[in-house]
């Protein structure tokens, strides 16, 4: 009897880029965690001070707005950095999707939590769902934005000639539709 056995990892490691995307993991989860340690008052007036740069007193709503688009925007990109980590270190994609927003997801919820312990701050449900909304957006994206890549640029060694064929010849491809091909003789 034959088993089947599924394995995460399928790819190529890259090593170096995985410490990079780590590094820059770090560096985000640093910062994510220093501005959730800031009470109240001071993330307020942080805040407000955006506000002022960006001229933006006059808009009501406008503390509310930032507040949460940074909240999706900064899980938007941890979302992406873990898939990259991941995929770096030779997860297929579909591991690597699972786990970089099942990650930013636990990070979020860490995150909140970690805010019920500072004065004037509360942690709120609704945030851990934005940044994980923010997470998944930017883990797709991500993944898409690669696949579409590796698909329509190989950055493999050309194949070896078939016998008959020479490398020159075999190396001459069709133009691509969308782009002018000037050939020098």
């Amino acid at each position: 009897m034959k088993t089947t056995s599924y394995s995460p990892k399928t790819g190529k490691v890259n090593l170096p880029m995985a410490f990079v995307y780590l590094f820059l993991l770090f560096l985000l989860i640093s910062s994510i965690w220093f501005f959730s340690s800031q009470t109240g008052e001071e993330s307020s007036s942080l805040s407000r001070a955006l506000i002022h740069w960006l001229h933006l007193e006059r808009l009501p709503e406008i503390q509310f707005l930032i507040r949460k688009a940074a909240h999706f925007s900064i899980y938007l990109v941890m979302g992406m950095l873990w898939y990259l980590f991941y995929d770096a270190l030779g997860f297929t994609p579909g591991y690597a999707v699972l786990a970089a927003v099942c990650f930013s997801i636990v990070f979020a919820g860490l995150d909140e939590l970690h805010q019920t312990f500072i004065p004037q701050r509360a942690g709120q449900f609704r945030d851990v769902v934005l940044d994980s909304i923010g997470a998944i957006v930017g883990t797709c994206l991500i993944c898409v934005l690669q696949s579409h890549i590796h698909k329509h640029h190989h950055f493999s060694k050309p194949a070896p000639p078939k016998s008959g064929q020479s490398r020159k010849t075999q190396n001459q491809t069709p133009a691509h539709p969308h782009h002018f091909q000037i050939g020098i003789q």
